[in-house]
């Protein structure tokens, strides 16, 4: 019996390792937010206490979105008081009070609600009436939805500057600011109706394009000049000498020939460093040989690249139909170096692409 007991026990000791773990781990999660809601409630304290009221809100902000205790709301509500909200202090008593009764806590629900009875009469309140809605209207208090259920209605906000938005799709968005009393002032803001927006214009009807088989153009053809009607322009002639093709295509294959010269040169000195493998170590090859050779190959390998470019380019515009024009070459020329051609190094090898269309 004793055998069999300890076989289980050894069996499940993994299984209840591993759950006590988890645990330990669950619990720690748990009691980490309470315990930095706590760091941050007395941090709020000691700023409190030195009537810095504005930084201390916004540690008991972050202490109550850790743990939602009365405490840190009654604290809470006390900064805002000192800061002249009063429609923040009057809700946070209220939630408090709230709270505090349903905690069995009466105390502290009397005194809440106490303090929030007595600031009814200095608070400020704003309403934002909507006469003509339009579809998808979406009105803002600082920032803030107004639900259409508050259009019309005063609700108490806090004094100071305050910001009412209306936008909807497809209108032209509204907005104004108002700047409300700090102690029971009253004001409305009338939204007015939005302006649409302006449609974008209509493009004119266009007729189907000419049919070159039935005798149409593709392209308007020019008129002649006053007393030659009917006549037309003499066509350019071209195949004549393309200087700038010539000029490219002569860079290039120049370039790939240095290109091809240099590579040579470095296999040499990289053949010559005696490094086994590449690896030069102390006693064995010449590290310094050896660098200058791979440093001259990547210099061998970019200016072969970029001269089979420029060949390219030169092909191209050797090929062209309107080799003659002197101006069309040079035009040629720019488009197939900004629209044509891509490069990429990764600091070993240089590749020159050609796009389709140039």
């Amino acid at each position: 019996m004793r055998t069999r007991l300890t076989h289980r026990w050894r069996s499940a000791s993994p299984f209840a390792a591993a759950l006590a773990f988890a645990l330990t781990l669950g619990s720690a999660s748990v009691y980490a937010q309470p315990a930095g809601a706590d760091v941050l409630f007395d941090q709020g304290r000691a700023l409190m206490d030195a009537k810095r009221y504005a930084e201390a809100a916004e540690k008991f902000e972050e202490s109550y979105s850790l743990d939602p205790a009365i405490g840190t709301q009654l604290n809470l509500a006390e900064c805002y008081v000192n800061l002249g909200r009063t429609a923040s202090a009057w809700t946070t008593y209220r939630a408090a009070a709230a709270a505090a009764a349903q905690a069995g806590q009466r105390e502290r629900e009397r005194y809440a609600s106490g303090k929030a009875k007595a600031l009814e009469s200095k608070l400020s309140r704003m309403t934002v009436a909507v006469g003509q809605p339009v579809e998808g209207l979406v009105v803002k208090r600082n920032g803030v939805d107004v639900p259409p259920a508050l259009w019309g209605t005063a609700v108490p906000t806090d004094p100071g500057p305050v910001t009412i938005e209306a936008s909807a799709p497809g209108y032209e968005p509204w907005s104004t600011q108002i700047d409300l009393g700090k102690e029971a002032d009253k004001q409305e803001v009338s939204v007015p109706v939005l302006t649409a927006k302006p449609l974008p214009p209509e493009e004119g009807p266009q007729g189907p394009p000419p049919n070159p088989e039935l005798g149409g153009s593709l392209t308007s053809e020019p008129k002649g000049e006053t007393g030659d009607a009917g006549a037309l322009p003499p066509p350019e002639q071209s195949g004549g000498f393309n200087a700038a093709g010539w000029i490219t295509f002569g860079v290039g294959v120049l370039g790939v020939g240095v290109g091809t010269f240099l590579y040579l040169e470095s296999q040499s000195k990289i053949d010559d460093a005696n490094c086994p493998n590449s690896q030069c170590v102390v006693g064995i090859g010449d590290k310094d040989l050896h660098d200058s050779g791979r440093a001259e190959e990547k210099t061998a390998f970019i200016l072969g690249g970029l001269s089979l470019a420029v060949t390219g380019v030169g092909v191209y515009l050797l090929l062209s139909d309107d080799a003659g024009d002197e101006a069309a070459s040079l035009r040629r020329t720019n488009s197939a170096w900004y629209r044509g051609l891509s490069f990429g190094s990764d600091g070993r090898t240089t590749a020159a692409s050609w796009r389709t269309a140039f």
